[in-house]
């Protein structure tokens, strides 16, 4: 059986390794260590908590999840009846996909490649968001409840692509220790055995290959899985974020609960508009809307998307990083009830899933009714643009749009303050969402509040101003994740000209080749600042770190 879970996806990895560089590596870990230190609960779990632990022993280490029983039980007690059985030892892991998953649970050693026994297939429990670290069912294409046997591990956050296909894959469990035996594995190198193994076999990884082939000790051997009630948490481990994430999202859905608003407001360099909530309506949906807005997550993002006499659309992507995702929770089901008519606002969602809608929404320029009230299960309206906002909604559709879906896939309909023909595009280009929060309430309590800093280092990348002589550019730096050092390298495409109003930047000297970037935010709450970058390759204009200061 070939589990195919989106081949080819890419996903950018969200973690900020530090392997090499001490300094960086004993003033991070420093900060990272003070937020878990003040809950030791994650680094010793006993079994009073009655908590259970599956551990896989595999020929390169061994990684053991924690069972999530509570949101998925029939999977779990599928999951658990595999390892009771025996049926998961003498495995292998069968597929690998760099920065996605690796996959197993399916084959044998002996015979190779047989498929292990396996009972009926199971109900699908989607409630969980497939981030870095957490373990799901592999199932079939275009069938959500075909899963049995085969499992695999999200090697980073594949919650955009994996929460809103197939009815979401359903996690069933996270790991809790050896996630560096996982990213070992999913670094290794891979190979095609479908000539002579089948179909499920393209893409198998192997600690070394020679002039003779592939033998059974090159696999990654699963020699047994066993269950357990007591382990030693790593304490990088991913599942220490995210318990942290699951408390702060807790926190701000007990909070917007509290304060009940009814209005939310939006700024944007076309003026503010406000939407006028109805949770009477659709409770859930405006719940999961005001969550998004709570956390911040529409602050710095924009429209993406106009189509005339029909709607504009946001809440996909920012502007810093450049066409980053808007962070996704899980999806919220369908509460249609109100009609699609002009200035309402409603969400967007997945063709043919009613109940797959999360962070995008959009504004119906006109009346859509007659579409969008009869199509998937009807379009959920959880709000109306106040009568002033709705000024602001028609200057946004009436500007001129652009199809860029060579850039972006999601940009073939993009809004823009421009017009005519043009090389480039810098973000005051776009409809930025400047801020977007409930009016008449200070910040979420829940979330810390960013320091100060010229830049952010996230997915591995940050964009700058940077003063080179008398001229000012913007430019983007992403990281070379296959290099152990701290390496960056500019993207040549992407670079733009901006008029110098002596506003903050980085400065760099062609003379020394040395870049100085003032500050740097590295995570939720830590800055470091005079951020010495050394240009080390001309062509590519790469950079390496060479120093830095704390703030």
């Amino acid at each position: 059986m070939n589990c195919a879970i989106l081949r080819g996806s890419k996903v950018i990895r969200y973690f900020f390794t530090f392997e090499t560089n001490r300094l960086i590596v004993m003033y991070l870990f420093k900060k990272i260590l003070q937020v878990l230190l003040s809950c030791s609960a994650l680094f010793f779990v006993h079994s009073s908590l009655a908590v259970t632990y599956v551990c896989f022993e595999t020929s390169l280490g061994t990684f053991c999840m924690e069972m999530h029983e509570a949101s998925a039980p029939g999977t779990t007690t599928n999951f658990l009846t595999y390892v009771r059985d025996g049926h998961y030892n003498n495995t292998f892991i069968h597929r690998t996909v760099p920065n996605f998953i690796i996959q197993g649970g399916g084959y044998k050693l002996e015979p190779l490649g047989q498929e292990i026994s396996k009972g009926p297939q199971i109900t699908n429990e989607f409630n969980r968001p497939n981030v870095r670290g957490t373990v799901a069912m592999a199932k079939f294409a275009d069938q959500p409840n075909s899963a049995s046997n085969e499992w695999f591990v999200n090697l980073a956050d594949n919650s955009a692509s994996l929460d809103t296909t197939n009815g979401g894959y359903t996690v069933f469990a996270t790991i809790v220790s050896g996630m560096s035996v996982v990213d070992s594995i999913g670094n290794l190198g891979r190979v095609n055995l479908s000539s002579s193994l089948g179909n499920a076999f393209t893409e198998i990884p192997v600690v070394s290959k020679d002039d003779n082939g592939v033998g059974v000790e090159d696999l990654v051997q699963i020699k047994r899985a066993y269950i357990s009630d007591t382990i030693v948490i790593d304490a990088n481990n991913p599942t220490a974020e995210a318990t942290i994430a699951e408390k702060a999202y807790a926190c701000t859905t007990d909070w917007v609960a509290q304060i009940a608003p009814k209005q939310v407001c939006m700024d944007t360099p076309s003026g503010t508009f406000c939407i006028e909530l109805s949770a009477d309506s659709a409770p859930l949906t405006v719940a999961n809307f005001l969550h998004y807005v709570a956390d911040g997550d529409y602050t710095n993002s924009f429209f993406h998307r106009s189509v005339k006499d029909f709607v504009v659309q946001a809440g996909a992507m920012t502007l810093n990083p450049l066409f980053a995702g808007v962070p996704i929770d899980a999806p919220v089901k369908n509460e249609f009830k109100i009609s699609n008519t002009r200035g309402t606002v409603a969400m967007a969602k997945a063709d043919g899933a009613p109940d797959s809608a999360t962070n995008q929404w959009f504004v119906n320029t006109k009346d859509n009714s007659t579409l969008l009230d009869t199509n998937n299960g009807g379009f959920t309206v959880f709000g109306n643009i106040n009568a002033d906002g709705m000024a602001v909604i028609d200057k946004i559709a009436a500007l001129t749009v652009y199809d860029f879906s060579s850039m972006n896939p999601t940009l073939g309909e993009l809004p823009l303050y421009r017009s005519g023909n043009f090389t480039g595009l810098t973000t005051t280009d776009f409809v930025k969402i400047t801020k977007a929060y409930i009016p008449g309430v200070g910040t979420n309590p829940c979330i810390p509040t960013k320091p100060a800093a010229l830049t952010e280092l996230a997915n591995q990348r940050f964009e700058l101003p940077v003063r080179i002589g008398n001229k000012l550019y913007s430019i983007i730096f992403t990281r070379e994740l296959n290099n152990p050092n701290y390496v960056f390298n500019a993207d040549l495409i992407r670079i733009r000209t901006l008029t110098d109003t002596g506003q903050m930047a980085a400065v760099y000297t062609p003379e020394n080749g040395v870049m100085i970037i003032p500050s740097m935010l590295i995570d939720a709450k830590n800055v470091i600042t005079n951020v010495r970058m050394k240009l080390t390759n001309k062509a590519t204009l790469q950079f390496s770190l060479e120093s830095y200061s704390p703030l």
